[in-house]
Formats: structure tokens, C-alpha cells, sequence
């Protein structure tokens, strides 16, 4: 499967200064982007998200 831009695969630094391969992002990418950091990662991030839109979709409307 190809990796669509603005993303792409490179090799990142890890915090102990060892390489891997990971994704990376064009700066183009990150114009709108959210910053996720509080959340520790993209799987938190989604799961609060997902949680607080079943917290909206079961407020009852008038």
C-alpha cells in the first residue's frame, strides 16, 4: 500500500539516540494539524475523541 503524502517513511532519532524507521510528515501537513501530545499517542488520542462524541451524541435535543 503506498503511503499517500504528506506523510512518508525516513529515520527518526529515538530518545536513547538510536535510529528506527517511523513515519514522517511534510511540514504542509502540520499546517491544520492537532497537537496530540497530551494525549501520549494517536491510539489515546482517538479513544478520548471517540469518547467524547458518544458524551455529545447522548445529550438529549430539544
Amino acid at each position: 500500500a503506498a503511503i499517500p503524502p504528506p506523510l512518508g517513511i525516513g529515520t527518526i532519532e529515538l530518545d536513547d539516540g538510536t535510529s528506527a524507521k517511523g513515519f514522517l510528515a511534510e511540514s504542509v501537513g502540520l499546517l491544520a494539524a492537532t497537537d496530540i501530545s497530551a494525549y501520549g499517542g494517536w491510539r489515546s488520542y482517538v479513544a478520548r475523541t471517540n469518547e467524547s462524541q458518544r458524551r455529545l451524541e447522548s445529550v438529549p435535543s430539544n
